[in-house]
C-alpha cells in the first residue's frame, strides 16, 4: 500500500496485533493479523508518519558511498578499518597490516569485488567453524547446518524445523561479537520459537551481553552491501 507517498509492505500473519517495521534503507513493513482492513492499517499507520519519515531519513544519512575497490580505500573487517592495497598478480587477497588484494592489472570492478566478496566468505565461515561447537555446547543445541549468504533484511533466520541457520556475509565487517550474538539467537531460537520472555530467558542464559551486542548491529546500516 502507499500512505502520503511513503510504499508500505503489509504481510498478513496469524499474529493478534498490527507491527510495524523501518528497515535499511528505509523499507517499511507491516506485520497485520490475517483479515485486517485496510481501514484498519490506516488508523494504525497515519499517528506514526512522522516516526516513519523520522528513521527513513536517519537511515538515508547512514549510507556508504559505492565501493570502488580503488587504492586507498577503507575496508572493514571484523569492526576494523583496513587500508586496501591492490597489486597484479593471480587473483587472491589477504590480510596483512593493510588489506591486499591481487588481481590482473586490467580486472574490472566486478572481478575484484567477486575477489573480496570470496576472501570475506571464507573469513566468516572460518569464525563460524571455530564459533558454532562453543556456541552449540552453551545453548545445548546443535544446527544441522549453517550457511552464509547476504540479506538484505536481516542479520540471521532460522528454519527450526530443518535446524539450518543462515548467516548475513555483513557479519564479517562487524565487532566478532555481533556475529557470537546473531549465532547464539537463530540457535535459541530451536528451544523458542518466538520472541517472547522464554527466548530472552534463553539469551540471558546463553550470552549475558546480548543487549550490547545487538546495540553494536544497530549501528550499522543493513541493507546497504558491498555487494550491489
Amino acid at each position: 500500500m502507499k500512505l502520503d507517498g511513503i510504499e508500505i509492505t503489509v504481510r498478513y500473519k496469524p499474529i493478534r496485533s498490527l507491527r510495524l517495521s523501518v528497515k535499511p534503507p528505509g523499507i517499511v513493513q507491516v506485520s497485520a493479523p490475517v483479515g485486517t482492513t485496510e481501514r484498519t492499517l490506516n488508523q494504525f499507520l497515519l499517528p506514526r508518519l512522522d516516526w516513519i519519515k523520522k528513521h527513513q531519513s536517519r537511515m538515508a544519512k547512514s549510507i556508504r558511498p559505492p565501493l570502488q575497490l580503488i587504492v586507498g580505500e577503507i575496508l572493514p573487517l571484523w569492526g576494523k578499518p583496513y587500508v586496501l592495497e591492490i597489486n597484479s598478480g593471480r587473483a587472491t587477497a589477504k590480510l596483512a597490516e593493510t588489506i591486499m588484494l591481487s588481481a590482473q592489472h586490467a580486472a574490472n570492478l566486478d572481478h575484484r569485488k567477486s575477489i573480496l566478496e570470496n576472501w570475506y566468505r571464507n573469513q566468516l565461515a572460518t569464525a563460524i567453524a571455530d564459533l558454532q561447537p562453543q556456541l552449540e555446547a552453551i545453548v545445548g543445541k546443535s544446527a544441522e547446518s549453517v550457511s552464509i549468504r547476504w540479506m538484505k533484511t536481516r542479520w540471521g533466520s532460522c528454519n527450526i524445523a530443518a535446524k539450518r541457520i543462515n548467516l548475513n556475509l555483513e557479519l564479517v565487517k562487524l565487532d566478532p561479537l555481533c556475529l557470537q550474538y546473531t549465532l547464539t539467537h537463530e540457535l535459541c531460537h530451536l528451544i523458542v520459537r518466538g520472541h517472547g520472555h522464554d527466548f530472552y530467558t534463553q539469551m540471558d542464559r546463553c550470552f549475558p551481553r546480548w543487549r550490547h551486542a545487538k546495540a553494536l548491529l544497530k549501528q550499522d546500516p543493513i541493507g546497504q552491501s558491498f555487494w550491489e
